[in-house]
């Protein structure tokens, strides 16, 4: 089973608009993991909320309401470093400290840098992916607020959706 932060999950939660409840979770379950929920759980969550709210676009509204606190003790790892490109690596290095379902990769070069993201175990909902790329976004606003830094390419792992505007909003005004 590959888990994920409750803390996280309940601020993610909070930028969406929404409350995540763990009443879906067992006893056991709760005192087993602790600090965790099923990655599982909260994939079937973000869903029902997209389907819920009829926005496809749901995970892009993180970008407004993300502040570092979702990333709980590696909030505090990577706003301390005193470069983008050292948060980054720190952000890559630890992320297994909010999610064990997935891993990212950072690939520095002179003035630009790649990050690819890859889920581990099953397949995640379009609004868990828009909605981590958002968070992304708003971290590097974070760490350098006096400069625009616009993602150069975006890839899907999802089908192409009906309607661009609002992640072309997303990746290009900031």
């Amino acid at each position: 089973m590959y888990n994920i932060s409750k803390s996280y999950v309940k601020l993610l939660g909070n930028a969406l608009g929404y409350e995540y409840s763990s009443s879906e979770e067992s006893a056991e379950e709760d005192f087993v993991y602790g600090d965790t929920l099923d990655v599982k759980l909260v994939y079937e969550w973000l869903s029902k909320i997209t389907i819920e709210s009829g926005n496809p676009d749901l995970g892009l509204k993180a970008l407004r309401s993300t502040h570092p606190a979702m990333l709980g003790v590696l909030g505090y790892a990577v706003m301390s470093c005193e470069t983008l490109g050292h948060a980054l690596e720190r952000l890559v290095n630890y992320h297994f400290l909010i999610s064990s379902g997935s891993l990212l990769k950072l690939k520095l070069y002179n003035e630009t840098f790649k990050i690819e993201g890859v889920e581990i175990g099953c397949q995640a909902p379009r609004v868990y992916i828009d909605s981590g790329l958002s968070v992304f976004l708003a971290l590097i606003k974070w760490l350098v607020p006096y400069k625009s830094i616009k993602p150069l390419a975006v890839e899907f792992v999802y089908p192409k959706p009906d309607s661009l505007d609002l992640l072309k909003a997303v990746l290009v005004v900031r």
